[in-house]
């Protein structure tokens, strides 16, 4: 047991004296580095009183105002983004409309620039008929199979009011089915007359006595 409490003590004394060295290295070391101790703990008591002035920066904070503003324009740059449309002006060939931008070439840069997709046909998945009053008035094709589709037929009008105001405008005031319903009428009504025309031209053709009918009875 002595020799147990003489190792402890040894032990103890051995450990203080380790302890002086260090506290008196340490002290050296201070005494050294006196003025790039002071330089970084005046840079540390600065950084300290930055990060309590300014709140820690949250990774899912939300846009500047200029980043915000810059996505906005960007939508409203193409405000017919997802829009399927399908085009009809009534164009001659060799012929170049009078107003220029009302030439399907034109039309369809336009709705395109605005984020639409251009169909040449008329499909479910078609919005809207952009046409001319001219297109609704001769009942083109086109026109024809919107309004068997019930598709609304929107003037060319509607896509500039929408270039200018960068979004979709209201498409009420520029809608045409009743006058292509009143087109489509007097074209039937036309077509009619031109078929009775037709049928009285034959009768007037045929030779007398037999209208036009061969008599086999009598050969």
């Amino acid at each position: 047991n002595k020799q147990n409490e003489n190792k402890t003590d040894d032990d103890e004394k051995k450990e203080r004296k380790e302890r002086a060295t260090e506290v008196q290295n340490d002290a050296e070391y201070y005494d050294e580095n006196d003025e790039s101790l002071t330089a970084e703990k005046t840079a540390a008591a600065s950084a300290l009183q930055n990060s309590d002035s300014s709140p820690v920066k949250d990774k899912e904070e939300s846009p500047s105002p200029k980043k915000a503003s810059s996505r906005k324009r960007q939508r409203s740059a193409r405000p017919l983004n997802g829009l399927t449309v399908a085009i009809s002006t009534l164009e001659e060939r060799g012929k170049a409309h009078d107003n220029s931008n009302l030439s399907y070439k034109v039309v369809s840069k336009v709705l395109q620039d605005l984020g639409a997709s251009v169909t040449t046909q008329i499909h479910k998945r078609v919005k809207y008929l952009i046409c001319t009053n001219s297109a609704v008035q001769h009942a083109t094709q086109r026109v024809r199979k919107a309004m068997k589709r019930y598709v609304p037929l929107i003037d060319v009008a509607w896509v500039y009011g929408c270039k200018d105001a960068g979004k979709i405008i209201d498409d009420k005031p520029f809608r045409l089915e009743e006058a292509a319903k009143a087109a489509l009428e007097n074209h039937e009504l036309q077509k009619k007359k031109q078929q009775q025309h037709e049928k009285q031209d034959k009768h007037h053709d045929a030779p007398d006595g037999d209208n036009g009918i061969d008599d086999m009875k009598d050969k």
